[in-house]
């Protein structure tokens, strides 16, 4: 079975109304930790190009960090930055 956890806000959740659907993540946040299964079922390419093509991001171990310190709902840019990297891994 997928095993998953993540760091995430109210803001997040109330956005996108729930973490998981059929035991696949919806979104990505801050701090996301993935199983292999999870991974595998994603592509771990995707991951590894949006590692690439953004500096902050940085995936370890499971653990995808898309930030350095939390996101802070409340500005646009980070926002924009979840849905832009939701849209390439999902």
């Amino acid at each position: 079975m997928p095993f998953w956890g993540c760091v995430s806000n109210r803001a997040l959740y109330k956005k996108y109304g729930k973490y998981l659907e059929k035991d696949m993540p919806i979104s990505i946040y801050w701090i996301n930790y993935w199983s292999k299964d999870i991974v595998d079922n994603m592509g771990i390419n995707k991951i590894w190009k949006i590692e690439k093509e953004n500096p902050l991001v940085l995936f370890r171990n499971g653990i995808l960090s898309i930030k350095d310190i939390a996101i802070d709902a409340n500005r646009e840019d980070e926002i924009k930055l979840i849905d832009e990297l939701r849209e390439q891994l999902f």
